[in-house]
């Protein structure tokens, strides 16, 4: 039996949309067990959210937006930001599988892209952790894709106000 953490949010009344994004990004790669907010008047007007979730679980494919045929869109999942970076990796994999002569998803596939984004992926071992990227994979493929992370990760670093 799994432990479950707890993760506080606090969304600000006039938020940019940059911290409801953070919330929503953390509960779609979480396991959720419950979640409680409150409004606070001061010292900043808004909401904060108590979110309980299971330690060792992540939720690494979506179960909405099914498009009918068993396939999930990811891009839909996506804010407008990271749907670029949904494509520009789509686009590492693309010329990793045609450099080798093979599918894409031998590669990575788009639920292993989807993964990353929701982990923010910085690293190789935090590239090993996501489900089915094994060792030899992971060594092939990750430099690539970790640079477009990486990218994501420093853009979204210089942009978020200092807490």
């Amino acid at each position: 039996m799994s432990k479950s953490q707890y993760r506080s949010f606090f969304l600000a009344a006039n938020d940019d949309g940059a911290a409801s994004e953070a919330l929503n990004r953390f509960i779609r790669s979480h396991v959720i067990l419950s979640v409680e907010r409150e409004y606070c008047a001061a010292p900043v007007p808004g909401w904060a959210f108590c979110v309980v979730f299971e330690a060792s679980k992540t939720a690494d494919a979506p179960e909405s937006k099914n498009t009918g045929k068993g396939k999930v869109d990811y891009r839909a999942l996506l804010s407008a930001d990271l749907q670029l970076v949904f494509d520009r990796m789509r686009d590492v994999r693309a010329e990793l599988a045609d450099a080798e002569g093979k599918k894409r998803y031998h590669v990575l596939t788009d639920a292993h892209l989807y993964a990353l984004l929701q982990q923010s992926v910085t690293t190789v071992a935090e590239l090993k952790n996501v489900t089915k990227i094994n060792d030899d994979r992971a060594k092939k493929y990750a430099e690539p894709f970790l640079v477009v992370l990486r990218e994501l990760h420093q853009s979204t670093q210089t942009a978020a106000p200092p807490e």
